[in-house]
């Protein structure tokens, strides 16, 4: 893993300690549905999850993907990013998107999912880590702007801040565990 990290925790004077928090992990994940379903996130477009949809073999509807019902549901975002989806979008040919899907919910899992080793949620976290660094580069003028890869800055931002804080806390806490549920977000 490279051991590059773009989080750095807040340190406070007063508890003598480092504080670790970032965005909520289901408002990223929503976000990242909101985006996939306007299309161009990661270069992509939605024409997989659309097709998949209309299929019917999915729990993922025509009015989910067009993001036309409840956009910030978090159960309507697991079932974009679901394994079921995957399979059908693999079956329609698009392996991106596929991959895509495999991502986000490997990085949704080992947020939330109990009995993960340590170990397993930052390798579960890194697949999507991976996707959002491959967009850069640094030291490339200009920055970039609102975009970056198609995703929007600030959701990446907030996504590789999320990975980077919880890989980061496995050094900070007694022990190398701590409760993924219990997290401090904004």
């Amino acid at each position: 893993m490279d051991t590059s990290f773009f989080y750095v925790p807040a340190y406070s004077s007063k508890r003598k300690q480092y504080e670790v928090s970032c965005i909520d992990s289901s408002h990223l994940l929503t976000r990242t549905r909101r985006k996939c379903c306007k299309g161009g996130l990661d270069g992509l477009l939605n024409d997989a999850w659309n097709k998949v949809a209309k299929r019917g073999n999915t729990n993922l509807s025509t009015a989910m993907t067009e993001c036309v019902i409840d956009p910030m549901s978090v159960p309507f975002a697991v079932t974009h990013f679901s394994e079921d989806v995957e399979k059908a979008i693999i079956e329609e040919g698009y392996i991106d998107e596929a991959n895509l899907c495999r991502d986000v919910r490997q990085w949704w899992k080992a947020d939330g999912d109990p009995g993960i080793t340590a170990r397993d949620r930052i390798r579960m976290r890194l697949g999507l880590r991976r996707r959002l660094l491959r967009h850069v580069t640094f030291g490339y003028f200009p920055p970039p702007g609102m975009f970056i890869g198609g995703w929007p800055s600030q959701l990446w931002e907030g996504l590789i801040s999320n990975i980077d804080a919880k890989t980061l806390l496995y050094s900070l806490a007694n022990g190398n565990t701590y409760n993924t549920r219990a997290f401090s977000s904004l």
